[in-house]
């Protein structure tokens, strides 16, 4: 069981690794929405979950404009692509109604349960502040050193 996590594990660390300075001062916050097995409804405390988050977010990052919704459903599962969107869809529906003006950037995907969390029932939200609301990153030169 535990080898069969870490070939997603290394992927993840990899992605990370190559994803550059400029990913590094840019931080994001995600969150993750479970569903039941087959389901697409959101349950109340699931939207009082996320709305938390997000608001939790957007009072670190108040000019908050922008917002990735992946809807997962396990490969397995009947419909399998068409209930990863209408997760995708509900989430994204929410977080509309929390964060009026954000733009979303929706989309799903199937996977086997063995290389996703949750079993494969779940929609993740990834928030990224503009840079206007981080400091400067760009290193200060030291003076007389050379690279």
């Amino acid at each position: 069981m535990a080898t069969s996590r870490i070939l997603p594990v290394l992927v993840v660390v990899l992605c990370l690794s190559t994803s550059g300075p400029a990913r590094a001062c840019k931080p994001s916050f995600s969150t993750v929405v479970v569903f039941k097995e087959g389901s697409a409804d959101l349950e109340t405390d699931q939207i009082v979950l996320l709305a938390s988050r997000l608001s939790h977010f957007r009072g670190i990052y108040p000019h908050l404009n922008e917002a990735q919704i992946e809807g997962v459903a396990r490969d397995t599962a009947p419909d399998a692509q068409q209930l990863a969107h209408r997760r995708a869809v509900e989430v994204a529906r929410a977080v509309r109604t929390l964060f009026e003006g954000v733009t979303l950037h929706v989309f799903s995907n199937t996977y086997s349960s063995r290389w996703s969390n949750h079993e494969g029932n779940y929609a993740a939200v990834e928030v990224m502040p503009p840079m206007t609301d981080i400091p400067d990153c760009t290193p200060v030169p030291i003076p007389g050193f050379k690279y």
